[in-house]
């Protein structure tokens, strides 16, 4: 489980002190039972310690994770709008540099009187190189 916040401030000679922000909250469950590890100093996840990688004649691992965000990009006279965001996907860790992945998304929009929605649905393969 992870999350997020970011809040800007920008002094505009324009439109006076203006403040945005966004966050996002993020939670990932490996079905096969490995865990990540947490690097506290940096703040981040490390990859999936796969128990066993499909090239050792294992099945990887396949994780769930799922993440909502949001932005708001509106103050005082900018009218940038608010964005939420819902993902779902489906992670196989064949090995810690191979995956392949299905994600959906669902994505609301709203700017004053425009209003929108979208969705879609994307795969990933990911090879790591070092």
């Amino acid at each position: 489980l992870g999350t997020e916040f970011i809040g800007t401030r920008v002094v505009s000679l324009d439109y006076g002190n203006l403040n945005f922000s966004g966050y996002n909250i993020t939670g990932s469950w490996i079905l096969t039972g490995e865990m990540r590890e947490y690097r506290a100093t940096s703040g981040t996840f490390g990859a999936v310690p796969i128990s066993r990688t499909v090239d050792q004649n294992g099945k990887g691992a396949w994780e769930l994770a799922a993440r909502w965000s949001s932005i708001d990009l509106t103050d005082g006279p900018v009218e940038g709008g608010e964005m939420d965001i819902l993902s779902l996907g489906l992670t196989w860790w064949l090995s810690p540099v191979t995956s392949l992945s299905l994600n959906y998304r669902y994505i609301a929009d709203d700017k004053g009187s425009l209003e929108g929605e979208a969705s879609g649905i994307n795969a990933r393969l990911m090879l790591k190189l070092n």
